[in-house]
């Protein structure tokens, strides 16, 4: 996963490396074309440090991962990431849910809210109703995310090996609670209405690995991606 910091510097975590996964941090500088080594192991297949959920340490790191993790710019410039698939506190290797924050000035990494183990059952409480106890399931191929105008984070979709996701999440960082916020806790095919026009109806459907963006009113774009056959998409939807 990857981000810009609001520098311009570009930032890169784990990934895959010929069956092996990685925790390391790196950081690249396009003015002076460096790359630095920031944080992590530089080992393979790591079980990370989680520490105390909500409290920074220089000793937290997130455990190696790989595919499709998600990954937002916050308005402080903080650099957070969420679930894909790689190992739990237990060495344990799987799909993940658990919501890390890095701060740049600190070069501290915190465990905001999710699971420590993999493969943990998503918590959806009330649509639209922010609870302590709500969080996305476990899962990766999942890089739809967009940042809003308010500074919070929104992701929609992924993948778990037994279903694709069409749910749409809101982590308030205000009160570090995540919210559900449309679509189905189960799997839906896209639902396109008419082009064009926007319908409580619609939806995207469930699918994986697709292309984000945010315009400058901020509404959320996605493009692409595949359902749980891997069947791709072409479609283009504005949320």
């Amino acid at each position: 996963t990857g981000w810009t910091d609001l520098q311009g510097n570009f930032w890169i975590f784990g990934g895959d490396g010929g069956g092996v996964s990685f925790s390391d941090l790196m950081m690249y500088n396009p003015v002076t074309d460096e790359w630095t080594w920031v944080a992590g192991t530089g080992l393979a297949n790591q079980p990370g440090n989680w520490g105390t959920k909500g409290v920074p340490s220089p000793n937290n790191y997130p455990s190696s991962r790989t595919y499709g993790v998600r990954s937002w710019t916050d308005h402080n410039g903080d650099l957070w990431l969420l679930g894909g698939y790689g190992y739990d506190a237990n060495g344990s290797n799987g799909d993940l849910n658990d919501l890390w924050r890095y701060n740049i000035a600190t070069n501290e990494w915190t465990w905001m809210a999710g699971n420590n183990t993999v493969n943990a059952n998503g918590v959806y409480g009330t649509l639209q109703v922010p609870d302590v106890n709500n969080t996305p399931g476990a899962r990766h191929e999942c890089t739809a995310a967009w940042t809003d105008l308010s500074g919070n984070l929104w992701c929609y979709g992924g993948y778990n090996f037994s279903q694709a996701f069409c749910d749409m999440w809101k982590f308030d960082v205000s009160i570090n609670e995540w919210v559900w916020m449309s679509g189905s806790s189960g799997s839906l095919n896209p639902s396109y209405g008419v082009q064009g026009i926007p319908s409580a109806s619609n939806t995207p459907g469930s699918r994986l690995a697709y292309s984000h963006s945010t315009d400058v009113n901020g509404n959320f774009w996605l493009f692409g991606g595949a359902n749980y056959n891997i069947t791709p998409y072409a479609d283009l939807w504005k949320y």
